[in-house]
C-alpha cells in the first residue's frame, strides 16, 4: 500500500464490477428465478443459498473483507438505505438456512429474501 493509498483508500482504490462481472450474475440469477418458480421449500431455499453466493462473488469484486459479513459492512456506502437493509435481512435467512437445524422458512421469507437480493444488486449496478 502506497503513501496516497494510506491516506485516500477509498478514492484510489474503489473497484467496479466489470461486464464480465455484470454477464456472469445475470446469467446466473436467470438459474434463481428457475428454481423460485419451481417453488417448492427446497428449491426456494436454494435459490436464497445461489442469491447470496452472487451477492458475496460481487462484492468480493469490489470491496475487501474476509467474510460477506466484513465484505457488507465495507460496501455500505455503495448501497442506498433501504437496499443496504434489505441485503442484510436476505443474508441473515441465508444463515439461518445454512446454520439452523430446524429452521423451515415459510414460504414468503425464502421469496421476499431472493427479492431482496435482486433489489440490492441495483444498487451495484446491475438490473436483474
Amino acid at each position: 500500500m502506497g503513501f496516497l493509498d494510506f491516506l485516500f483508500p477509498k478514492v484510489l482504490t474503489r473497484r467496479q464490477l466489470t461486464s464480465v462481472d455484470d454477464r456472469k450474475i445475470r446469467d446466473e440469477w436467470g438459474e434463481i428465478e428457475d428454481l423460485v418458480k419451481i417453488g417448492k421449500p427446497s428449491a426456494l431455499k436454494e435459490a436464497v443459498v445461489k442469491a447470496d453466493k452472487l451477492m458475496d462473488y460481487a462484492l468480493i469484486k469490489i470491496v475487501d473483507g474476509v467474510t460477506m459479513g466484513e465484505r457488507l459492512k465495507n460496501a455500505k456506502e455503495r448501497f442506498s438505505y433501504e437496499g443496504y437493509d434489505k441485503v442484510w435481512k436476505a443474508h441473515k435467512v441465508r444463515n439461518a438456512i445454512a446454520h439452523e437445524i430446524d429452521y423451515d422458512p415459510p414460504h414468503f421469507i425464502t421469496k421476499e429474501a431472493v427479492e431482496n437480493f435482486r433489489v440490492s444488486f441495483s444498487d451495484l449496478g446491475i438490473n436483474l
